[in-house]
């Protein structure tokens, strides 16, 4: 596991960024820190695109960012432009002093539309390995993924979960993000007019898988961006 970040005086070049200015409704820049002084940490924008955007940028804006950790998930802060370079569509950012690690429920959330097949367990099954989750469910359910963070997601699908069950991803998902035979728990089912919106949560979630599938969370969002 990763020592903890506490500030961003021991940010490494090749760290990516997202950053949000504030006010801006275009979204966030992905950018790269490409080195820091004593005072502040130099980046520079993932994309070329993504120039224009930081033309609207001024010494001075207040930002808000995000950044995720190999071994230690994600981290945010909030700071300031000391200054952007233009011809080199660089921004020097100032050193913030207390990082935030975010919490399962604050983890970065991507919306998605993609099938997902999911198994019903009963409750209380001590081992779910991949060969026992068919023949362990009471269900299988098709659905669609619609939003994923490194705490968990939400399905829609025309059927609700069986109440008291838990959830086994199928083994065999072979979606973008390592999420077969990933197991969760229900926050909560809403219905609406054509199924049922499910809220479930990651439970046990190894690190190492939590680390691979943040870290495939903020790589979607990046080629999703282009």
């Amino acid at each position: 596991v990763a020592q903890r970040f506490y500030t961003t005086r021991t940010l490494t070049p090749g760290q990516k960024l997202m950053v949000w200015p504030h006010g801006q409704e275009a979204g966030f820049i992905q950018c790269v820190v490409v080195g820091r002084d004593e005072r502040a940490v130099t980046a520079v924008p993932l994309r070329r695109d993504d120039d224009h955007l930081l033309s609207r940028v001024e010494a001075g804006a207040r930002i808000k960012v995000r950044f995720w950790r190999d071994g230690d998930t994600e981290y945010r802060f909030r700071t300031e432009i000391l200054e952007v370079v233009e011809h080199t569509t660089t921004i020097r950012l100032r050193h913030a002093e207390e990082l935030e690690r975010v919490q399962q429920r604050d983890f970065y959330r991507i919306r998605i539309n993609a099938p997902i097949r999911l198994y019903a367990l009963p409750v209380g099954v001590e081992e779910i390995t991949p060969e026992r989750v068919a023949e362990t469910a009471t269900k299988r359910q098709d659905a669609t993924l619609i939003d994923l963070s490194g705490g968990g997601l939400s399905t829609f699908q025309e059927d609700p979960v069986p109440r008291h069950a838990e959830v086994v991803v199928d083994p065999e998902y072979d979606g973008p993000f390592p999420l077969g035979g990933a197991h969760l728990l229900i926050v909560d089912q809403t219905q609406k007019e054509e199924g049922w919106h499910v809220r479930l949560q990651f439970a046990d979630l190894p690190a190492v898988v939590r680390d691979d599938l943040v870290a495939a969370i903020f790589d979607h969002e990046l080629v999703a961006s282009v």
